[in-house]
């Protein structure tokens, strides 16, 4: 390496990137050059973890000499020498004793601001008091932060003149713990630089307290929990919002959607979460991305009925059933007129569940069956994936039977629907992966077509112990017969 000392820097520092830290620090010591594309790669993250954990023993906050010793880490991370490499820094701390970790907590927010080019920070159970938020503040190149089970201890009139600008904000709670005071960082975060926010879910207590929000005319990405269907309107504080998830949100009743004015989101392009959701949107909007929380077939054909104009440009829909009924599901997908995707996921009924059931339901046996006879799915549809949710088979012949069907089941959507490219099929005996690639130029006398499929065959667990497993793979032997299977491997 030393005989190539012309090699610009920025090619041995993507050679160095993959090397552990014991050779990037022997490197380091090799030659001047190399002191000087190892030190960023050896202080890019800094994880500070100062009350260490014990094996058999919870987190703990010993004495004296334990402070001593993270004090001088700290001191060191923070030294003119190193600072300016730290581009990443966590602080994790868990601490369960009667010690007071308070003045480990104040040396490191008093040294913090010399991480001058600190891009991301990650707190883990950290109390932030006005002197640990304006610490953050100071921070011109900090971009992203997150906290998970911190507790913000500041009242309305001790933040009106701090402003952390950065570009992602996420908030979550860990195990019990909710992320007390989460809702204060709202009044601290900049309004025009926060692209996307992550707060709390549940949240408890609310995050939108009473009175008016900030508006955030940027932001893009919002993930959170709504308490009370009365929170939806606090949406529009949001007017450039192109992704919503709500990950947790309330019990739903007919009075609900009707008591509270529909919110308009003319930016949406993607909503992930209950598709109860959908009731309070205003039908000016119009996503294009729809991922459905578990639900059942029933409501959600009631819902998508109600909520039609909202549906009228969703052409990607990710569905999770915990049933399926072809009729019903035909009936959902009649108010996507657009839809060219749809991924679905489908749970077997337990057999304390049938009985919530009205009318028959499909296992995935007769699904496969009923597709050859007739689609649901609208002539538009270019991708189909499936996948089924059910307990292990055994080895029998109903695995070479349920292949024999989605085979049929892709013959009659392909010959029927001429936009159709890609098929998937899963269940627990195999997957069943076929595609149209007409862009694809025609080779070796191969038409324009390729079909992959992957049989996995089960036998007892005391049988060698292990699970036997065959695969069917994809040949094209002549331009006669492109579909002829034969057996990969084991």
């Amino acid at each position: 390496m030393l005989s190539s000392p012309n090699l610009p820097p920025e090619l041995w520092s993507e050679t160095f990137k993959g090397l552990p830290n014991k050779a990037l620090i022997s490197l380091h010591a090799t030659s001047h050059q190399f002191h000087q594309i190892a030190r960023p790669l050896l202080f890019g993250e800094f994880h500070f973890h100062p009350f260490h954990v014990q094996e058999g023993a919870s987190s703990r906050y010993s004495d004296q000499l334990d402070v001593d010793r993270n004090t001088k880490r700290l001191e060191f991370w923070t030294s003119p020498a190193v600072a300016p490499f730290v581009r990443g820094c966590t602080f994790s701390a868990f601490c369960r004793s009667r010690d007071d970790p308070s003045p480990v907590f104040a040396t490191f927010f008093r040294l913090l601001p010399n991480l001058c080019n600190l891009k991301e920070v990650n707190f883990v159970m950290v109390r932030f008091d006005r002197a640990a938020v304006q610490a953050l503040c100071t921070l011109s190149n900090l971009a992203r932060v997150q906290l998970t089970g911190c507790f913000c201890a500041m009242s309305q009139s001790e933040v009106v003149d701090l402003v952390l600008h950065v570009k992602s904000f996420r908030c979550a709670d860990i195990a019990s713990m909710s992320s007390a005071g989460a809702h204060r960082w709202l009044d601290i975060l900049g309004k025009d630089t926060l692209h996307d926010l992550t707060l709390p879910s549940p949240p408890s207590p609310s995050l939108f307290r009473e009175g008016p929000i900030p508006n955030f005319p940027n932001l893009q990405r919002l993930l959170l929990g709504i308490k009370a269907w009365s929170e939806i309107p606090l949406l529009s504080n949001f007017p450039a919002m192109r992704y919503l998830q709500v990950s947790w949100c309330p019990s739903y009743s007919r009075d609900d959607a009707q008591s509270q004015q529909p919110v308009v989101l003319t930016q949406l392009d993607t909503y992930e979460g209950p598709d109860e959701v959908l009731l309070f949107i205003d039908p000016l909007t119009a996503p294009r991305r729809l991922n459905i929380a578990p639900c059942n077939p029933q409501l959600l054909l009631e819902r998508f009925f109600t909520v039609r104009p909202v549906l009228r440009a969703v052409h990607q829909l990710i569905l999770s059933l915990h049933y399926l009924q072809l009729d019903v599901l035909s009936s959902c997908l009649a108010s996507l007129p657009s839809l060219r995707e749809i991924r679905m996921k489908v749970y077997h009924p337990f057999a304390d569940y049938t009985p919530l059931v009205s009318g028959d339901f499909h296992n995935r046996q007769t699904f496969f069956e009923s597709l050859a006879t007739r689609s649901p799915f609208p002539a538009t549809l270019e991708k189909l994936y499936v996948s089924w949710v059910a307990p292990a088979p055994t080895p029998d012949s109903h695995s070479t039977l349920t292949l024999a069907s989605a085979q049929a089941a892709r013959e009659a959507l392909s010959a029927e629907n001429n936009a159709l490219k890609c098929v998937w099929l899963a269940t627990p005996e195999f997957e069943y992966l076929w595609i149209r690639d007409t862009d694809r130029p025609s080779q070796f006398n191969r038409t324009n077509f390729y079909q992959e499929i992957k049989e996995f065959m089960r036998s007892p667990k005391s049988v060698g112990g292990r699970d036997s497993r065959t695969r069917l793979g994809f040949v094209f032997p002549d331009s006669q017969d492109p579909f002829v299977l034969r057996y990969t491997g084991a």
